[in-house]
């Protein structure tokens, strides 16, 4: 993984990447008109939760699958990558 995170920064695409820690230490807050509830962690659908990230700065979705093409599988069983864009000015008028 660290040799993609090479290729990524070298290619001037890796805006930020990081991992997160266990849900065990996170929290959520649930919002319910306004109401605000806390929930500890450990959260029970870890099947749904994001373990890290990378930020890219790549020209459209294609170059971004491209990318995520050629990363080593992250866990050592079958796993997914999400890749979802950014929300630019544009988007917000």
């Amino acid at each position: 993984m660290g040799r993609f995170n090479d290729e990524l920064r070298n290619a001037g695409i890796l805006l930020a990447a990081d991992g997160l820690k266990p849900s065990s230490q996170g929290k959520r807050v649930a919002f319910d008109g306004p109401g605000r509830t806390v929930i500890d962690g450990p959260f029970a659908e870890t099947r749904e939760l994001v373990a890290g990230f990378w930020l890219w700065e790549v020209k459209d979705m294609d170059e971004a699958v491209a990318w995520v093409k050629r990363c080593p599988n992250p866990m050592p069983g079958p796993s997914k990558v999400e890749i979802r864009p950014l929300y630019e000015m544009a988007d917000l008028q």
